[in-house]
């Protein structure tokens, strides 16, 4: 009897404790077993945090090209691109929030280098002849001992020095960028000094960057997965011709555009084409971009102008498959740019795939211009 009394008592703790039992029972019994963490942060880098992600990012250097960016944002405190702050900042968020879930949320403000394009070329100077280390003193612990800087042998109070020194007939306002060797190992870095009209200091050459992350298949990524705004060229972008030899080129009108106008040109088509992007881990891919249209008329616009994707693309687009993208077009033409508006490519997420926009004109031609493509992981 007791033996019978145990094995129907064991059957029953067998059923009653089995998972599919508890989730066809209890809804939401499985998830509640599991605890769970989906948070939301905003945060400020602050000065301790550029040097522990540079120390990460040394430990994952491959090249001496990683080597230097990584060394950079240590001393500098600050990327030197956006593109520098997507891949870097998430070794921080690894080791400060360890114990989160799926879909967290990171509103990372962080200091990124300002464009120092727009200083002369005549103010720009890179410190490579030993005699320019050696005028700041040659002993131990300075630069002329090994012809570089270091967290010891400090550029901020050295090449001051150096700059009062060659430039005494500077004028309030100068600006000089210096390029040098800091470490042994000579990784180059920039600093841009300004004259106050006594001394030569530090010139703050950075903005605010807000970036936003989430967690995802064990990882941080940017919810910004691709941006190309054409700012100075066709950027990182490819074009091919399939019919004619008129080519996309680059304007200047919305902050920087590629523009396709074959007036005159005969028939053509030409497509402007996107890197291979990676969408694995992308739960929300959106594409959006900016655009402008004219002459148009009684054209099909919608057929001379069109965006596709791709998952199959290699370096030639006659040879890919590609599905058409529905965008929101203009209702008048002129050169005003209209926003896309949201594409979804949820049925693209984990898939690798390929951006392109194909110009076409079959004698009369209209014109089309492409800015600020943005390509994000929405929550």
């Amino acid at each position: 009897m007791k033996k019978i009394y145990y094995l129907v008592s064991l059957a029953l703790l067998t059923i009653f404790t089995s998972c599919d039992y508890n989730a066809t029972n209890f809804p939401g019994f499985d998830q509640a077993a599991t605890p769970t963490n989906v948070a939301t942060y905003t945060y400020t880098l602050v000065t301790a945090d550029y040097t522990t992600i540079s120390k990460a990012a040394l430990a994952l250097a491959k090249t001496k090209a990683d080597s230097t960016t990584a060394t950079a944002i240590g001393t500098n405190k600050y990327f030197m691109t956006s593109t520098t702050a997507s891949a870097s900042i998430p070794l921080l968020l690894t080791t400060k929030y360890p114990y989160v879930s799926e879909n967290s949320a990171a509103t990372i403000n962080a200091n990124l280098s300002a464009d120092t394009t727009t200083i002369a070329a005549a103010n720009k100077y890179t410190l490579v002849n030993p005699i320019d280390y050696l005028s700041m003193g040659n002993a131990t612990g300075q630069p002329g001992k090994g012809n570089f800087f270091s967290s010891t042998i400090d550029p901020n109070y050295y090449i001051p020095i150096y700059l009062k020194k060659t430039y005494a007939y500077a004028v309030k306002g100068d600006l000089k960028l210096i390029r040098y060797n800091y470490g042994n190992t000579m990784t180059q870095l920039t600093t841009v000094y300004a004259y106050d009209g006594t001394n030569w200091v530090n010139y703050n050459t950075t903005s605010q960057l807000t970036k936003s992350f989430v967690y995802r298949g064990g990882k941080w990524l940017d919810l910004l997965i691709f941006k190309e705004a054409f700012s100075k060229d066709i950027g990182t972008f490819t074009q091919q011709q399939v019919v004619g030899t008129y080519l996309w080129y680059w304007g200047n009108f919305n902050n920087g555009c590629m523009a396709a106008n074959a007036y005159n040109k005969g028939a053509c088509e030409t497509w402007l084409v996107s890197p291979i992007i990676d969408l694995y881990n992308r739960a929300n891919p959106k594409l959006a971009f900016d655009h402008a249209v004219n002459y148009g008329g009684s054209l099909a616009v919608t057929t001379l102008t069109s965006a596709y994707i791709s998952t199959d693309y290699t370096n030639d687009v006659t040879k890919a498959t590609w599905t058409k993208l529905t965008f929101t077009y203009p209702t008048t033409y002129s050169f005003t740019f209209l926003n896309s508006g949201k594409i979804d490519l949820v049925a693209y997420a984990n898939k690798k795939i390929t951006i392109a926009f194909k110009y076409v004109s079959e004698g009369t031609a209209l014109a089309w211009e492409i800015s600020n493509i943005n390509l994000t992981d929405e929550k």
